[in-house]
C-alpha cells in the first residue's frame, strides 16, 4: 500500500488530512527504511564484489592511466 492510500483510506475512516498524513507517514516509516537498508546492503555486497574482480580491476587501471597520463577527465 502506497503513502498515498494509506492516506486516503485514513482519511475515509474520519481523520482530518494533516492527522491522517502524519499517521500514514508513522506506518509506511518502518517498511520505506527496511527498504532502504536491503538496497544499501545489496550495493555494498556489490561494490565489495567488484574490488576482487579482474575485470573491474582492469577497467580502473585503464581509466587511471587516462586519467594521469592522457589528461582525460574522471
Amino acid at each position: 500500500m502506497t503513502f498515498e492510500d494509506l492516506k486516503r483510506n485514513l482519511i475515509c475512516n474520519g481523520l482530518d488530512k494533516q492527522s491522517a498524513g502524519q499517521k500514514a507517514y508513522s506506518n509506511i516509516l518502518p517498511i520505506l527504511q527496511k527498504d532502504l537498508e536491503s538496497i544499501n546492503k545489496d550495493r555494498l555486497f556489490v561494490d565489495e564484489n567488484q574490488k576482487s574482480d579482474p575485470v573491474h580491476k582492469k577497467i580502473m587501471e585503464t581509466k587511471n592511466d587516462l586519467v594521469n597520463n592522457d589528461h582525460f577527465d574522471q
